[in-house]
């Protein structure tokens, strides 16, 4: 009888405290359980903060899938429950969540660098294969200023163009369209076609 109950308990885990669930094909409008899902990390919040945090615990079961994020989410000391009653955060088995809080650009709108004064400044060997893909959006060029730019492709970082792409340029005079640059901090002279001195 004692082998029975033990096998019965293992096989059966005992579940207590609150569940909700997060799935990228959810709604926020949802109650968060698992047949109705919430869709955002900010749904799953809000829901947690309604709860009694530390009178029991809260597990928050998240699907695999992409979960984009377009607001920051603050987290205080409250929100780490007790030791008794925590406050955790689990996918579910063998899934993988990706919580992105970057911009998505659409890459199928990059061209391929046609300009003469653009193409001036590329190596002869990358002409032809450097695309330009044009920002706008005060979202987009909020980021941009804010942040900096660190840019993914396919989970992949990759390496930002730059200009000039050696070293540090020296202005020498400020034109309408922007800097003219006398030389180059790097060492030696400064590649051909990439500097002007006008």
């Amino acid at each position: 009888m004692k082998l029975s109950l033990f096998i019965l308990m293992f096989l059966c885990p005992l579940v207590s405290g609150r569940e909700l669930y997060l799935a990228p094909s959810g709604l926020d409008e949802n109650p968060g359980t698992k047949d109705e899902p919430f869709r955002t990390l900010q749904a799953v919040v809000e829901a947690v903060r309604s709860s009694e945090i530390g009178k029991e615990p809260i597990t928050v079961w998240v699907e695999g899938g992409h979960y984009p994020a377009r607001q920051t989410i603050s987290l205080d000391r409250d929100f780490t429950g007790t030791r008794e009653n925590p406050i955790r955060f689990r996918a579910m088995e063998g899934e993988a969540p990706v919580f992105d809080a970057g911009l998505s650009l659409n890459l199928s709108q990059a061209e391929i660098v046609r300009s003469e004064d653009e193409l001036a400044k590329l190596h002869p060997i990358a002409r032809g294969q450097v695309r330009s893909l044009p920002i706008s959006g005060p979202e987009v060029r909020g980021s941009l200023g804010k942040y900096g730019v660190r840019c993914s492709l396919d989970g992949r970082m990759l390496t930002i163009a730059s200009y000039p792409n050696v070293g540090f340029g020296h202005i020498a005079r400020v034109a309408d369209k922007g800097a003219i640059y006398a030389q180059g901090r790097t060492p030696g002279p400064p590649p051909v076609g990439l500097w002007t001195n006008r």
